[in-house]
């Protein structure tokens, strides 16, 4: 039942260029000044969120990346992949500021924590190390997940780390003594992970195709998204908490809003599959990037949206100056809105049934429906 409007003509995006091989990671840093990418071709580049042009690289890795983490302050970088050993540089400058001991096996996932003062990194073995920054020193090994841990998010209160794996459970651990305080599972594997910004939900994105909002209070579901033409490989929500985007294997970007849960846009790249993607601090900019090697900078289009029927608009009718248009519903009802705004001018009544059309007389203030009665 909903109305949307689109400017028109849609801006271009953005694109960032120089990765030599797919793009497998990405992440925009908390200041909104830059962005970090991490590719098979085994670097890790920072570029410039304003114009998009590379800023520098992160030397040291002797394989291809598998994952990032920026931290809360944008002032460091951490890294990690084939060659399993987790490197934390200094964004500013690229220099690298920590080589952590190596791990088991090819690192998967990492994170750190929100005070800056730990960092958790996770390999193909499933178990889940937290150390200390500045020391390197291992704090605690969690369990993690049986056959490899996929994810690791540190959620905005500090007081949990969750992570996902192929055992197709997400769970959630103290970060005070490293406890599990929740399992959620799942029907099939969850490969993406997003913690809203008030800590209070966790998204999950598996690969039966659907994203899933669950409450990190109690571990509830709260929400169910409609499934998705492949597996869930990314999801972000917005800082302003407003939006969630997820993507498949496809490659097509599908935008909600997160509190109404109302679709808003989806994206579908020329690139192909796409493997990352991140929110800009102005909650409509997306940055993405996949399989073609490039990064692109993209805006939501939308202008404004509003629900006009319960159920669905059978048709619409936009008045020659554009000031207002009118809808017709399965309700009876015929309705006027402000197209700039949205908002209801009147509404007329009368019909036993659904209107199925609506029309406008541009020389006079007249508008007729076609009812099912």
């Amino acid at each position: 039942g909903w109305v949307r409007r689109w400017p028109n003509q849609l801006p271009a995006a953005r694109v960032a260029q120089g990765h030599t091989g797919p793009i497998v990671d990405l992440e925009v840093s908390p200041n909104n000044q830059f962005f970090v990418t991490a590719s098979a071709d085994g670097t890790v580049r920072i570029w410039s969120l304003g114009d998009a042009a590379e800023q520098r690289q992160l030397e040291g890795h002797a394989a291809a990346i598998a994952t990032l983490a920026i931290c809360a302050d944008s002032k460091r970088v951490l890294t990690g992949g084939a060659d399993k050993i987790p490197r934390l540089y200094d964004a500013g400058n690229g220099e690298l500021f920590k080589a952590y001991p190596e791990q088991a096996s090819p690192i998967a996932a990492a994170a750190i924590h929100p005070n800056g003062q730990e960092l958790a990194v996770a390999d193909g073995s499933g178990a889940i190390k937290i150390y200390r920054v500045n020391e390197a020193e291992e704090v605690r090994t969690l369990p993690g997940h049986a056959g490899g841990t996929w994810t690791l998010t540190y959620a905005p209160n500090q007081q949990w780390l969750i992570s996902s794996g192929q055992d197709k459970t997400v769970r959630v651990w103290s970060n005070g003594d490293g406890s599990e305080i929740r399992k959620l599972d799942l029907p099939e594997a969850p490969r993406a992970v997003a913690v809203s910004p008030d800590s209070q939900v966790v998204a999950v994105g598996a690969d039966d195709k659907q994203v899933r909002l669950f409450a990190l209070g109690d571990g509830s579901l709260q929400h169910t998204f409609p499934a998705i033409a492949d597996a869930v490989v990314a999801v972000e929500i917005t800082r302003d908490n407003q939006h969630i985007a997820f993507v498949g294997r496809d490659g097509r970007i599908h935008v909600w809003q997160l509190q109404q849960k109302h679709p808003v846009q989806v994206f579908v790249p020329d690139s192909g599959a796409v493997a990352a993607l991140g929110w800009t601090g102005d909650h409509k900019t997306l940055v993405y990037g996949g399989q073609d090697q490039h990064v692109y900078i993209d805006s939501l289009s939308l202008t404004n949206g509003h629900v006009a029927d319960d159920k669905r608009v059978n048709a619409l009718a936009l008045h020659p100056n554009s000031a207002w248009h009118a809808t017709a519903g399965d309700d009876g009802q015929v309705k006027l809105w402000n197209t700039g705004n949205g908002e209801p001018i009147r509404q007329f009544t009368g019909h036993q049934g659904p209107v199925r059309s609506v029309a406008i007389r541009p020389s006079l203030p007249g508008t007729t429906g076609t009812p099912a009665d």
